[in-house]
């Protein structure tokens, strides 16, 4: 996956531990490898407890909406 996504394994590990937050670029990159839209990748758990995820599905629309810029902007900078 790492190498798919274009990152070194110690930034899996980081991301995955939450010791590091995943640039837009490798958000972008994991998203190819799994073959999905960024904002899959931020979506919550269904660890989180019920109040907690209510609370981030409200404001799902909103993280979609900003992540799919962010990644057409990405992608536009690629282009040129």
């Amino acid at each position: 996956m790492a190498d798919k996504a274009g990152v070194t394994k110690n930034t899996i590990s980081d991301i995955e531990t939450c010791q590091k937050f995943a640039r837009a670029n490798t958000l972008v990159q994991l998203a190819k490898v799994f073959e999905t839209a960024v904002y899959e990748l931020l979506k919550p758990d269904d660890v989180l407890p019920d109040n907690l995820t209510d609370a981030i599905a409200r404001y799902s629309g909103e993280v979609r909406e900003a992540v799919d810029k962010i990644q057409s902007s990405y992608i536009e900078n690629i282009k040129r």
